[in-house]
């Protein structure tokens, strides 16, 4: 190992926070990715990417179930597995873990790893519904207040 790390962050990007009307949460996610890519000239991400890794707690809050694949789609990265991570609030930092592993495993020696949630344009009843989902929902249900 030399020193050397085992796996790197090598750019980051970030959307716009705010209510962003009129945007998906795939949008956002594209806008991030952007920003990366544009911090990092010498990579070339169609080439470079091998996989990619998109932390998404919520089908809900905008009726978008597989959320890899629509990411993949929307950042241009069509070749490549794509694949969503729910852990609740977690999903993200899930979506990272499951980056270095591939990264670690010799799998790809380059990954995209992102997260996404759009809840804005949802009232807050609905979204306190969505985020209770993640609590054994049976027995928290009629208390949010647990969550």
């Amino acid at each position: 190992m030399n020193g050397k790390p085992l796996v790197s962050i090598v750019s980051a990007g970030l959307s716009k926070f705010g209510k962003n009307e009129g945007l998906y949460g795939r949008e956002l996610f594209a806008e991030a990715v952007k920003e990366a890519f544009d911090r990092c000239p010498k990579l070339e991400p169609k080439r470079d990417i091998k996989a990619m890794f998109v932390g998404h707690m919520g089908e809900s809050y905008e009726h978008q179930g597989h959320m890899g694949a629509a990411a993949a789609d929307w950042t241009g990265l069509l070749n490549i597995p794509a694949t969503r991570t729910e852990a609740a609030c977690a999903s993200s930092g899930a979506a990272l873990r499951s980056g270095v592993y591939a990264v670690l495993s010799g799998l790809a020696d380059v990954v995209l790893v992102g997260g996404v949630e759009k809840m804005t344009h949802r009232t807050t009843a609905e979204v306190t519904e969505y985020l209770a989902m993640a609590s054994d929902y049976p027995s928290s249900s009629s208390s949010s207040i647990k969550f």
